[in-house]
């Protein structure tokens, strides 16, 4: 079997030339034309030197011809660097063109940079204040729950206070009933004996009182255990109130500083963007005035 074929080597990257300048090409036409001015000059004076002395006409118009074509050289060396003149004042124009051009892209970048300075320190202060937006936001909410907890601490303990004094009383009553109950027993032991009718009588009333007593000491125990009760659900909703309050506020704070920050910084982008595009257009307008510059200078 034939063997097989070596693998293509890899083709260099050829960039293509940089176009010839037109007055490049028309500098190198005189060069040309001056040259062909020296070779004819040459010719004839050879011509010139071999008609000399001699009568043959032919050497003579061999001589003339070649004088014409030193003039017909010379005129073309003339057109050749009229051309040339016309080249270097339009290449003149078109620098002066484009620096012109560039004055006015310079204002124009001029006045981004005067946009973009105060875009980009609003922007900065929007994200400032974003930041204390938050801050103040948490510190708000913590405060609300730190006041809620101190509301339900506070009405836990005045319950508890209440509470424990309608006990304390409660158990009097009932203590003061065991002794008017003692005390009726004994009067109506006293009277069975002899004598004590009045005794009993007073011991029954007192009876009668402490009952009475105990009733309304067990009344306001309950009562007070229910007043706790609902004085603990008042402080919660009063304290649930207070946060739920706190972060409403903390949200839309928060939201309009969140708004405020995404808008500027937004402005400053664009006003960034639209300053870079300026910077470079100037670049750009720098960069061809040098080139034409270098080249005006080197072909002129």
């Amino acid at each position: 079997p034939p063997a097989p074929a070596p693998p293509a080597k890899p083709k260099a990257d050829v960039k293509p030339a940089a176009p010839v300048p037109e007055i490049a090409k028309l500098k190198q036409s005189v060069q040309a034309a001056q040259a062909e001015v020296v070779s004819a000059k040459a010719e004839a004076a050879k011509a010139a030197k071999a008609a000399a002395g001699s009568k043959n006409g032919k050497l003579k118009q061999e001589a003339e011809k070649a004088s014409g074509k030193v003039k017909a050289a010379e005129k073309k060396v003339v057109e050749a660097k009229k051309k040339q003149v016309k080249a270097a004042e339009k290449l003149q124009a078109e620098i002066g063109s484009l620096k012109a051009k560039k004055k006015e892209v310079g204002k124009a970048k001029d006045k981004a940079e005067g946009v973009a300075k105060p875009a980009l320190a609003e922007a900065k202060k929007a994200a400032a204040q974003l930041k204390s937006a938050k801050d103040s936001g948490a510190s708000s909410r913590a405060a609300a729950k730190k006041k809620a907890s101190e509301l339900s601490a506070s009405a836990s303990k005045a319950a508890a206070t209440a509470k424990a004094a309608a006990a304390k009383a409660s158990q009097a009553a009932f203590v003061a009933v065991d002794k008017t109950t003692a005390d009726l027993s004994a009067a109506a032991v006293a009277a069975k004996t002899g004598g004590g009718a009045a005794k009993v009588k007073a011991a029954t009333v007192a009876l009668d009182k402490a009952l009475a007593a105990q009733t309304a000491a067990v009344a306001a125990d309950k009562a007070a255990a229910s007043k706790a009760v609902q004085t603990a659900a008042d402080a919660k909703k009063a304290g649930d109130e207070l946060v739920a309050k706190a972060t409403k506020e903390a949200a839309a704070a928060l939201a309009k500083a969140t708004k405020a920050e995404a808008s500027a910084a937004a402005k400053a982008a664009a006003a960034e963007k639209a300053l870079q595009a300026a910077k470079a257009a100037v670049e750009g307008l720098d960069a061809k005035i040098a080139g034409l510059e270098k080249t005006l200078s080197t072909y002129r």
